[in-house]
């Protein structure tokens, strides 16, 4: 079953440096979302401010099936919108602990 990963990154991104290289075991903890779970509710995640492989190409919600940056600005409302959705239990705590620390999350898509 695909699977989507998601971790806290230990330092904020660089204008102009790219992740769509980089692998979840690049970053700890990681937290693993079956797609069964995501796919049918990667619209509800639209109107939240992320950037898509580098903070140079800003966009809505998820990157389906890239690399996702979600920035401390958007925890709260990713999580708002976590904490409703079936599946998503185990990202909560993963979520608040970046929410607490001002950290941004990296998503990596199926």
């Amino acid at each position: 079953m695909p699977k989507h990963s998601f971790c806290i990154m230990d330092r904020a991104p660089r204008p102009g440096e790219w992740y769509s290289d980089y692998d979840p075991w690049d970053f700890y903890p990681e937290v693993v979302i079956d797609d069964i779970y995501l796919e049918e509710q990667l619209g509800r995640f639209n109107a939240i401010p992320c950037y898509w492989q580098t903070l140079d190409q800003p966009g809505g919600g998820l990157d389906y099936c890239g690399i996702t940056l979600i920035p401390p600005g958007s925890i709260p409302a990713f999580l708002a919108v976590a904490r409703a959705l079936p599946g998503f239990g185990p990202l909560l705590p993963l979520l608040e602990q970046a929410e607490r620390e001002g950290k941004f999350v990296i998503h990596f898509g199926i």
